[in-house]
């Protein structure tokens, strides 16, 4: 709540309308016995104290476009030039999204040829494996 808008809702005299509350904590046995006491809620002070707080809104939501109106930090902006902006942020976004899909496709097509060539050397290492083997087989064999 802005200042002026809290003050003018603090000026209530908030002990006419607010029941008074006990200065020891409520016990479950305490709060039952003020729940029969009172079966019926006082509606009206809080609906008062509701319609406070949505003016109080109200005020500060006013106060608030009227500062940004009067506002020194952007003078010369209009909403055309608003909304051009944030149409062309969105575009760029788009644009951006596009070439992160693109880029993430291209990775991923880099890395399954990655894994296809490191497949093929394992099988070209393991068939030199198998080479060294039957030559040392040979070379045993003939001496």
């Amino acid at each position: 709540m802005s200042g002026m808008a809290y003050q003018q809702v603090a000026m209530w005299p908030s002990s006419q309308y607010l029941p008074t509350t006990p200065t020891a904590p409520p016990t479950d046995t305490f709060y039952q016995q003020q729940q029969q006491a009172q079966p019926q809620p006082q509606q009206y002070p809080n609906d008062t104290r509701q319609l406070f707080n949505r003016l109080a809104e109200k005020i500060d939501l006013l106060n608030e476009k009227f500062d940004t109106k009067n506002s020194t930090i952007y003078p010369n902006m209009e909403t055309n030039i608003l909304l051009a902006n944030i149409q062309r942020i969105v575009k760029e976004n788009d644009t951006m999204k596009k070439d992160s899909f693109d880029r993430s496709a291209k990775v991923e097509e880099l890395n399954l040829k990655i894994s296809e060539l490191l497949d093929r050397n394992q099988k070209l290492i393991e068939q030199t494996h198998q080479t060294a083997e039957q030559r040392n087989v040979v070379v045993n064999n003939v001496s």
